[in-house]
């Protein structure tokens, strides 16, 4: 019985592992589409294009003023620039799931 049990939560919590990994990839959001997946935009900054933070990240991707220079962001901060541009420069600096790295919430979520 117990192993019987074992083997069933087994496959419970591989089935909400997937979940959570389709989840983590799905790039659709409110006022999306976003250009990296949608929890780690909810986690970064809530949807909202917010202005420099005390760390000095700003944007919807949560942009820091040096990396948005970096990717040749055509204005000071992210937060100024448009949703098309910080989807663009987002996207490049995502690369796929390569950049991942640059968000902290990359591996919260």
């Amino acid at each position: 019985r117990t192993r019987s049990g074992r083997r069933s939560a087994e496959r419970e919590l591989t089935k909400l592992l997937a979940a959570r990994a389709r989840a983590a990839r799905a790039s659709s959001g409110p006022g999306g589409p976003w250009a990296i997946p949608w929890a780690i935009v909810q986690c970064e900054s809530g949807g909202q294009n917010l202005p420099p933070n005390h760390a000095g990240a700003s944007g919807y991707y949560q942009f820091m003023q040096a990396t948005w220079r970096g990717l040749g962001g055509s204005t000071p901060h992210a937060y100024q620039a448009s949703k098309a541009e910080q989807d663009r420069l987002a996207a490049k600096l995502w690369a796929g799931g390569a950049g991942r790295h640059n968000w902290v919430c990359a591996d919260l979520v």
